[in-house]
């Protein structure tokens, strides 16, 4: 499973039949994608821009449309290719994209019933509600190989909704801190022209993220440009250091 599909199970909410979170959830999908492709040693990091590998140049298909997407967005940025400008073209569509990834799989579906035993209702719900609570419960570990996506949640305004009331508050506190913590500055490189330690290409991933939600909670919807559209739900939709971390 694809830690953008994880995210999206997370996200998902029974009650309202939607992905719930706030319009960051698009900015973590995409640093979700990132670790992904990261890992897979897809694609690389020079400073705060992303370097396209030779292996992606040669085979472009990664066999997963989500990832395909993701490094086509990648292409149409130019040189060089800075993090940030590709988190704001790609991130908008990405939540509409993974709620049909779900609803396309399977995971989520109509589910009838009868309101006061009487009312026809239907809404879409979880086909299979345990995946989600097993990554609920991976996450309440905060497992260190679990850190970075669990920094990705609390980037998306997840952490209150997966953890509620007094008894998580502890919880949530640890994964904030984590997150803050995952997100400080790098660093300095002491070869510039070395492959970056893979915890630094996740850090320089998550400080990102951080900064594009920074980006879209602060900025006037007239300077938030290719943000701006994460603001709606529908329902029914610097260092240079290169980093490729991990095959996808």
């Amino acid at each position: 499973m694809t830690r953008g599909r994880e995210l999206a199970l997370l996200a998902w909410d029974d009650r309202t039949g939607e992905l719930g979170g706030g319009p960051e959830l698009g900015c973590a999908l995409a640093g979700a994608e990132l670790l992904d492709l990261l890992e897979a040693g897809r694609l690389g990091i020079h400073g705060a821009n992303l370097a396209v590998l030779g292996r992606t140049q040669t085979e472009p298909h990664t066999g997963d449309p989500q990832f395909d997407r993701a490094i086509a967005v990648i292409k149409l940025i130019p040189e060089p290719k800075v993090i940030q400008a590709w988190i704001k073209r790609h991130a908008p569509g990405l939540r509409d994209s993974y709620r049909a990834l779900l609803e396309n799989e399977g995971a989520i579906a109509p589910q009838r019933g009868r309101r006061l035993g009487l009312i026809p209702t239907s809404r879409i719900a979880l086909t299979d509600p345990s995946e989600r609570e097993e990554l609920i419960a991976r996450l309440s570990l905060l497992r260190i190989e679990d850190e970075p996506f669990a920094a990705l949640a609390h980037r998306a305004g997840l952490t209150p909704l997966l953890f509620p009331g007094p008894e998580h508050e502890e919880l949530r506190e640890s994964i904030a801190d984590t997150t803050r913590s995952l997100s400080e500055a790098l660093p300095a490189t002491a070869a510039p022209d070395a492959l970056a330690a893979p915890d630094t290409a996740v850090r320089t991933v998550l400080r990102q993220v951080r900064d594009a939600v920074v980006q879209l909670r602060t900025a006037s919807p007239k300077k938030r440009g290719g943000y701006a559209s994460l603001s709606h739900t529908s329902p029914g939709d610097s260092s240079s250091s290169i980093a490729g971390i991990g095959g996808i």
